[in-house]
C-alpha cells in the first residue's frame, strides 16, 4: 500500500474482516497487523445493532495500530428507499461519524442510491477526510 502513496492522494481498500471460525473471533489474525499500519484512517461497514464498532476498536489497539476510526457505517434496511442518517460521536477519546443507511444493497443501482444519499455521502466523505490520525499525511 505504500507504494499508492506516491501514485495517488487516495487510496481505498476493503480490508479482509479476520477470523470468524475461532471464539472469540479475531479481527485482525496474527500476522495481519502490517496490512493496517500505513492506514491514515479506518471507515468500519457494519450490519445495524452489531458490536463490531467497539471489538474492532480493541483488536486496532492490541495489536497497536494507530488510524483511527473515522466513521462507523451501519446498514439497516436494504430493501427502504435510500436515507443516510448521520451523527457524532466520541470513540476513543476521537471523534467519529455514524452513518445509517437504509436501501444499501448490492441488488440495487448504486448510481441511484448514490444520487439519492449525494448530500449526505458529501458530508460523511468531507469528514473522514478531515479525520486525524497521529500518522495521517493527506488533507
Amino acid at each position: 500500500m505504500q507504494w499508492c502513496r506516491r501514485f495517488l492522494p487516495i487510496t481505498i481498500t476493503d480490508m479482509p474482516g479476520g477470523d470468524h471460525r475461532v471464539d472469540p473471533p479475531q479481527r485482525i489474525p496474527p500476522g495481519r497487523e502490517c496490512m493496517f499500519e500505513p492506514l491514515d484512517r479506518i471507515i468500519l461497514v457494519q450490519r445495524h445493532g452489531s458490536p463490531s464498532a467497539h471489538l474492532w476498536l480493541e483488536e486496532l489497539q492490541r495489536a497497536s495500530i494507530r488510524a483511527p476510526i473515522a466513521a462507523i457505517v451501519s446498514s439497516r434496511d436494504p430493501t427502504a428507499p435510500p436515507r443516510i442518517e448521520l451523527a457524532t460521536d466520541q470513540l476513543a477519546g476521537r471523534t467519529c461519524w455514524r452513518a445509517v443507511i437504509d436501501g444499501l444493497d448490492r441488488k440495487n443501482d448504486l448510481l441511484a442510491f448514490a444520487q439519492a444519499v449525494e448530500p449526505e455521502l458529501k458530508t460523511l466523505w468531507n469528514a473522514v477526510l478531515r479525520a486525524s490520525g497521529d500518522q495521517a499525511n493527506h488533507k
